[in-house]
């Protein structure tokens, strides 16, 4: 036993230190005390059976598991799913540092430390312990894992149906990750046809199903809100607040009460919404805050994104090559568009930094000539200047009590 767990932990030396830093950073987050956030339960609470529409799918599934799920059991439940998340992600991170040779490995280690250890990625999760978020990571995850093998690939338009039930925004957030990673096989696979339809399809199903749950998704309420809501706290077994239920009152039952406490009259004119929604943007301390904080913490990283990018670019062989390339560096401003739309923008930061990271990642397990060169080329110029890149760790890294969410 003494000798084969050294051998083990060698063996494992990558996966074990990508699971510990996450563990860590998820230990310093989560208030073991209280749990998840308060109005986070009803998102494992609501199901199908009180209407068809987005937000519903974790409810059902915890619904097929127990009848009567506590606040303990929906905190386990949230626990085991971060904890899988971290298990899968780590697991995932060292296979592709173990298949990258000669100097590049030295590369992807230092690219995985800032993957695993930087403010606006896997802080999130357990920043806000219990939200829905996580799931739609997964969801992308496992459809960019498929992406790749010719049979499961075709299973892509069923995650992303997933993904978008589980939250609607999923299709302009996560989805994007899943559309590049396919739009790149396009553009470097041989047999390009069943991409091209995988592509498509998935990109249909969504957009579709995103709209089902903007327009039609308010008017499939089975019951009163009253009743669900009493139904709610009758599976808890405890009082559930307004503040709470009202998630499911708005997205489940279109009352307009959320937009007016803003100032905002969703019936008004394009041009008058667009200015009071600004206006409460630019008058609320806490998102202009958020604005400037996240901004800050997001450059340098992107930045140094936006520069390998921009030099994979030159380097391609093709104009489509540089098509799919110039779509990568812009992706994170569907970003942007999820910020507008919920005003969380901390909280949507993320998916735009994990884009570029899963990405990258792609690129790695795919051998991209483009961009081993310019990590290779980077490199060489970072050679004898690992006080910069510490820098830039530490503003990334540093950045993780910007957090909060708009409530």
């Amino acid at each position: 036993m003494k000798t084969k767990l050294p051998v083990f932990i060698e063996k494992c030396k990558y996966e074990l230190s990508a699971f510990l830093l996450l563990v860590i950073q998820a230990c310093m987050n989560i208030d073991f005390r209280n749990g998840m956030n308060s109005n986070f339960p009803v998102y494992y609470l609501a199901d199908f059976s009180m209407g068809k529409t987005s937000r519903l799918l974790i409810g059902s599934l915890v619904n097929l598991l127990t009848d009567k799920p506590t606040l303990t059991w929906i905190n386990c439940f949230a626990a085991v799913v971060l904890l899988l998340t971290f298990i899968i992600t780590s697991l995932l991170i060292g296979r592709v540092i173990k298949s990258t040779e000669g100097r590049l490995r030295t590369v992807i280690t230092v690219f995985s430390l800032f993957f695993v250890s930087g403010a606006f990625t896997f802080w999130g999760f357990s920043k806000f312990f219990g939200i829905l978020d996580i799931y739609m990571y997964l969801f992308t995850v496992v459809s960019v894992v498929a992406a790749r093998n010719r049979i499961f690939r075709w299973l892509i338009p069923v995650f992303c149906i997933g993904g978008v039930l589980v939250n609607y925004i999923f299709t302009i957030s996560y989805y994007p990750i899943i559309a590049l990673v396919l739009l790149y096989l396009v553009a470097t696979s041989e047999k390009k046809a069943g991409n091209v339809i995988v592509l498509l399809l998935s990109g249909a199903v969504s957009v579709a199903l995103m709209f089902y749950c903007l327009i039609i998704g308010k008017t499939t309420a089975t019951m009163p809100f009253e009743e669900m809501w009493q139904l709610m706290e009758d599976k808890l077994g405890s009082e559930i607040s307004y503040d709470a239920a009202t998630y499911y009152e708005f997205y489940l039952y279109g009352t307009e009460e959320h937009s007016v406490s803003y100032g905002i009259d969703m019936n008004a004119s394009v041009s008058d919404f667009i200015a009071a929604f600004s206006r409460y943007l630019f008058e609320t301390a806490h998102n202009s805050r958020d604005f400037v904080t996240v901004t800050i913490g997001v450059i340098p990283i992107l930045g140094v994104f936006w520069y390998i990018w921009g030099k994979c670019i030159g380097y391609a062989e093709t104009k489509f090559k540089k098509f799919v390339y110039l779509c990568i560096m812009a992706s994170p401003l569907f970003s942007v568009v999820c910020c507008l739309l919920s005003t969380d923008i901390a909280r949507w930061a993320a998916p735009g930094i994990f884009t570029q990271f899963i990405l990258g990642y792609f690129m790695f397990v795919c051998r991209d000539k483009p961009f081993e060169e310019t990590l290779l080329g980077l490199r060489a110029k970072l050679k004898g200047k690992a006080f910069i890149v510490l820098i830039v760790w530490l503003v990334y890294a540093s950045f993780f009590t910007s957090y909060t969410i708009t409530g």
